[in-house]
């Protein structure tokens, strides 16, 4: 079989694109928190492992409070991530 890591990152790769846009537009007064976000949520498919939904395709409504074996959150770990 397939690990379960290779499988849920099949077909995604880094977009090195957005990643430099977030690093060199991180000072900059017009490139806003949400555009960071979406650069670094868009450039680092890894990023969605932390989300966690009980519909795969909803990520508008997830819950945080699922625990870690580090005893954090998950929104604590995506934060600290972020």
């Amino acid at each position: 079989g397939v690990p379960l890591l290779r499988s849920l990152l099949t077909g995604r790769t880094t977009d090195w694109h957005r990643a430099r846009r977030a690093a060199t537009r991180i000072c900059d007064p017009e490139y806003s928190c949400k555009d960071f976000f979406r650069d670094c949520i868009t450039a680092f498919p890894e990023l969605g492992l932390y989300v966690i939904a009980s519909n795969p395709d909803d990520t508008e409504h997830v819950s945080g409070m699922e625990q870690m074996t580090g005893g954090r959150t998950t929104d604590d770990e995506y934060q600290r991530t972020m």
